[in-house]
Formats: structure tokens, sequence, C-alpha cells
């Protein structure tokens, strides 16, 4: 098991100060933040999909690609 902690700015801080120890940082499917995050820790994407109804018709799966290819998202 891993342990993944919210991409923030205290995050950050923490991780700065070799204050805490974390095995993923988790960030929703924005590529600002992939790329801010990346420097920090191995990177986790936990995606806003909406499944039934049709939402899932328009999700970039071109995007969802890239990111699963960018990080330990699994």
């Amino acid at each position: 098991m891993k342990f993944a902690v919210n991409y923030s700015n205290p995050l950050i801080r923490l991780l700065k100060e070799k204050a805490i120890q974390i095995d993923l940082i988790k960030c929703p499917d924005w590529e600002g933040m992939l790329t801010e995050a990346k420097p920090f820790g191995p990177v986790t994407i936990h995606y806003d999909l909406t499944a039934g109804l049709g939402q899932t018709l328009n999700v970039d799966l071109n995007q969802l690609k890239r990111f699963k290819e960018q990080t330990e998202t699994f």
C-alpha cells in the first residue's frame, strides 16, 4: 500500500522541510498542477470522470493516456 497526499502548498512546504515522507502526490487531471507537483515526488492523477448519462463521451482519452505515461497512475 502506498501513502498518497493531495497536492497543496502546505504539502510542498512540508516536503521541502523534510518534515514528512509520502509515496505519491495526488493531483487532479490539470496540466499545470502536474507540472508544479512533479519536482517534489512521484505523482498519481485522480481523474474527474463521471460515468453514465453520456458524460464519458466528452473525455479526452489522449490526455488521459499522456497523464498515465507521465505519472505513477495505475
